[in-house]
């Protein structure tokens, strides 16, 4: 699928991605704090399919009610465990929720373009599955990838979601190795270390970013 439309007066557009358990959400914070605008995906898409959604409505007829709860949100743990363990449903479940979150994407473009956000250096757009997804995604100038050790990010998943091992190894390898994506990058954040120390690794890549863009 191709890129979206850029708004004029919008700064370049930076890509943030990694593995999953790499702490890609702790990075876009780091950089966050540096006054950079920050797009989350993962927040995108927990918006589209709030109760009553259309997108929460497309699960409930393709999936079945049962990945609906009763006060109406999408039961999460349920569905993780079906599309992790399932390619074909996770593409099912992709092609719901990528072109909305992309539409959404479009509209806060279109906002930060028109106030205060537009004179940031950048703008960071944090995307797990950027490299899985299907867009092209043209409209980046440059993509950064959040690297950890595959043990770490096991460790990180089974601490986050409350989960056995075996699930966080499924979410793991669900997603493109996480070699293959740092091969892709043209800036890679090594935050195997700890929170303390991710200030100045974000530091360095925020110079790193800044000497990368046109």
């Amino acid at each position: 699928m191709t890129g979206i439309q850029v708004p004029p007066n919008l700064p370049p557009l930076v890509g943030l991605t990694g593995g999953i358990g790499c702490g890609k959400s702790a990075v876009s914070k780091a950089f966050e704090a540096k006054g950079i605008p920050v797009i989350d995906a993962d927040i995108l898409a927990r918006e589209i399919v709030a109760p009553g959604a259309p997108a929460l409505l497309d699960i409930a007829t393709q999936f079945g009610a049962q990945f609906v709860a009763d006060d109406g949100t999408l039961n999460r743990k349920a569905l993780g465990e079906l599309v992790f363990s399932d390619a074909q449903k996770r593409k099912q479940l992709e092609s719901i929720t990528h072109p909305r979150i992309r539409n959404r994407y479009a509209e806060i473009l279109a906002q930060i373009a028109k106030d205060e956000r537009s004179k940031a250096p950048f703008v960071l757009y944090v995307v797990p599955l950027l490299f899985e997804s299907g867009f092209d995604y043209q409209e980046l100038s440059l993509t950064a990838v959040v690297f950890a050790p595959e043990h770490i990010a096991i460790e990180r998943i089974m601490q986050r979601d409350n989960c056995d091992e075996a699930l966080a190894k499924k979410k793991v390898a669900s997603q493109i190795p996480i070699q293959n994506k740092c091969a892709k990058a043209s800036v890679i954040i090594d935050n195997s270390g700890s929170l303390e120390a991710l200030p100045q690794i974000v530091d360095k890549a925020y110079q790193e970013i800044l000497g990368l863009l046109p």
